[in-house]
């Protein structure tokens, strides 16, 4: 199956869903009535298959009442295409790239497919950036070395993680070792990242992105990290005053912790920190009544990940562990991790990489005094 984002314009965006098979195949002449209600291909194909040849009629009239298309290519023995063309409603409250100076960040792309270099320069093109790409790792950490010798270096590299040769996880270890921490480096794949995440992470990634790319999402990663001004040296973060609270910070990445460290203390908040679940239950549970206003919780960790420490938090028989604010902190932001952040018993979720003001503002919204305020779940994404 593919997906594909054609426009977006009046407030709405246009997909297109592409699914194939290798089976098979139908007739030139049967396609002509393949939307027919109770037709099929021939008698065989009820008694071999069962069906009724309701399927395709029903689904041609729900497209149509969406207001969009099906289109059909199949050759018989060979497989079928079907291609699903709907429009969507953009949010309301949707960041608009065009409102961020962006068009001056410098971009590499590494991709060993040059149809999706392509598209993630289309995508680019149209946020006012202009990218250069290769379809080879080795070629990707020269190009970077040679720019940021000549002082010209990339300040974002879209790094596809399967590659021949030098996958995207080794390709972002050499960068980091001859650039160090000047560029943001996005690994985006097509397969479930959760296996290389933390190696990933350790070899000095910044962020993940499914395939295929839609500009909605490469945006946000942009727009989160260098919001409005990108030749800033620091984000512009609003004047937040947590003094006399104090967090229980979980996070196993050296890195991600130092910079939410410094984000919480410049508000005046007092941090505690731990590095994985496990030590994060024993702080709680060790901890006096009242001694957390919150914790932000980080997902994918070593030894415990943060759904267990959170049920085993829910569960433990401190006075405050039905009641403790439990913030998820993690890249994965797909509707399956933010239900499975509430079911563990989290009541919020932020994305990674973490904007500043989103951060406070799920922090925010669980200090108000009322405490029944705390147990309703807050979708910061």
């Amino acid at each position: 199956m593919e997906i594909q984002q054609r426009k977006c314009q009046n407030g709405k965006v246009s997909v297109r869903f592409i699914v194939s098979d290798t089976g098979i195949g139908m007739s030139e002449d049967f396609l002509n009535r393949l939307f027919v209600p109770f037709e099929q291909a021939g008698t065989h194909i009820s008694q071999k298959y069962g069906g009724t040849g309701l399927g395709m009629a029903i689904t041609y009239n729900l497209v149509n009442l969406l207001g969009g298309s099906i289109d059909v290519k199949s050759k018989l023995g060979e497989g079928t295409t079907f291609t699903v063309e709907l429009s969507f409603d953009l949010p309301e409250d949707i960041v608009d790239y065009r409102t961020c100076q962006l068009d001056s960040l410098k971009v590499l792309v590494v991709d060993d497919e040059e149809d999706a270099c392509i598209h993630a320069g289309m995508l680019l093109k149209r946020m006012g950036i202009t990218a250069q790409y290769t379809r080879s790792g080795e070629e990707a950490v020269r190009i970077a070395l040679e720019a940021h010798d000549a002082g010209a270096g990339y300040d974002v590299c879209i790094v596809d993680w399967r590659m021949p040769c030098m996958d995207g996880v080794e390709v972002t270890r050499k960068i980091r070792e001859t650039l160090g921490s000047d560029a943001l480096i996005i690994i985006i794949s097509a397969y479930d990242w959760s296996e290389i995440e933390e190696e990933a992470r350790q070899a000095g990634a910044d962020a993940f992105i499914a395939k295929p790319l839609f500009e909605s999402a490469l945006n946000n990663v942009l727009v989160s990290v260098f919001g409005t001004n990108p030749s800033s040296d620091k984000p512009e973060v609003p004047e937040i005053d947590y003094t006399g609270r104090r967090f229980l910070l979980v996070e196993d990445n050296a890195l991600n912790m130092e910079i939410a460290v410094e984000l919480l203390s410049m508000t005046g908040a007092e941090i505690d920190s731990a590095v994985n679940g496990l030590e994060a239950v024993e702080r709680f549970e060790s901890s006096p009544a009242g001694a957390y206003d919150v914790i932000i919780m980080d997902v994918q960790m070593p030894v415990m990940d943060g759904y267990t420490a959170t049920r085993k938090i829910r569960a433990a028989g401190h006075p405050d562990a039905k009641n403790i604010p439990i913030i998820a902190m993690t890249a994965n932001t797909f509707n399956e991790d933010i239900d499975a952040a509430y079911a563990a018993g989290m009541n919020g979720y932020i994305a990674k990489p973490v904007d500043v003001n989103m951060l406070y503002q799920a922090i925010t919204a669980f200090l108000k005094p009322n405490p029944e305020l705390a147990q309703q779940p807050h979708d910061i994404r």
